[in-house]
């Protein structure tokens, strides 16, 4: 199974795909919100639904996504990537431009309510489940911390980051959202392998903020180390160029980030993090150079 976050042991978790420039957030104070990118492109759609219509730059989260079965879901290509989930016996595939646009997006998988989140600054998908201490919390983006949006929770004001899922402000702080498995692959493998998927339908209100979002993924300058286009971390790591695409993984106080590059070159590595062994593969689709697959194997 090809994966960017799959079945991991309770004490690992896989932080998340990111470019370098985003791991330190943790040092850097709040930014505003800020309003969002529009283009003039265009995309067809189905209407919206009520509730998921904001102004048009304004990023909003999804509340009320809306499905369509995999045989209805036409404006997906079998190359198009997604954010795949699966849990409680109920798949759903995710596209990475609507939901970077929204940022945000709530849903339950069965009886597990969740929020799958997408970074539009450093293009890291994370999927969460939304109850702390068996309570629904409520997420909307909230801001920009280092490279990294963070969210607030309408129920207590407390700020989480995306990256780790952890409140570092608030009545909560301290507490860390829970990461659901999720698979970051095409839409043709996905469905594949769930057949019985449904997949989100696109939100016409917000087709050319979509279109804006997907122009950024495409364009996103993977492995260059060019300066990002405002001041968003403080504290520069010049270890790796500020756009290499890291998959980070943490065990316990233990971090590593393994370099999207040095992967391509040894798609295999056998390393330990913390004392937790692990294994990384990583395969390669036949698409541009930013397409890709990786696993984590946690051996216990």
């Amino acid at each position: 199974m090809h994966s960017l976050s799959h079945q991991v042991h309770r004490t690992m978790q896989l932080v998340g795909v990111a470019l370098l420039l985003s791991l330190s957030a943790a040092a850097q104070a709040p930014e505003a919100r800020n309003a969002g990118e529009t283009t003039n492109a265009s995309r067809a759609g189905i209407a919206s639904a009520p509730g998921n219509t904001a102004g048009a730059n304004d990023f909003v989260p999804l509340r009320q996504p809306r499905f369509a079965l995999a045989a209805q879901a036409t404006y997906l290509h079998d190359s198009d990537r997604v954010v795949g989930v699966s849990e409680n016996g109920v798949a759903k595939a995710y596209e990475p431009d609507v939901t970077a646009w929204h940022h945000v997006i709530e849903d339950r998988l069965g009886d597990l309510p969740v929020i799958v989140t997408w970074c539009s600054l450093c293009n890291t998908p994370l999927v969460y489940k939304s109850e702390v201490d068996g309570k629904k919390l409520t997420f909307a983006r909230a801001g920009n911390r280092g490279n990294n949006f963070y969210m607030a929770d309408s129920e207590t004001g407390s700020h989480w980051q995306q990256i780790g899922g952890e409140c570092f402000e608030g009545p909560l702080k301290g507490k860390r959202l829970t990461m659901v498995p999720f698979l970051f692959t095409t839409w043709g493998e996905w469905r594949a392998q769930h057949p019985q998927t449904l997949a989100l339908i696109p939100e016409p209100a917000h087709a050319e903020q979509y279109a804006g979002m997907a122009k950024r993924i495409a364009t996103m300058p993977y492995g260059s180390n060019t300066a990002p286009g405002r001041e968003l971390v403080h504290q520069a790591d010049t270890r790796l160029p500020n756009y290499e695409q890291v998959i980070g993984i943490e065990s316990g106080e233990a971090h590593k980030a393994y370099p999207v590059s040095v992967l391509g070159k040894q798609p295999v590595i056998n390393d330990k993090v913390g004392s937790t062994l692990v294994v990384v593969p990583m395969f390669h689709l036949p698409t541009p150079p930013q397409h890709f697959h990786a696993q984590l194997t946690v051996a216990c």
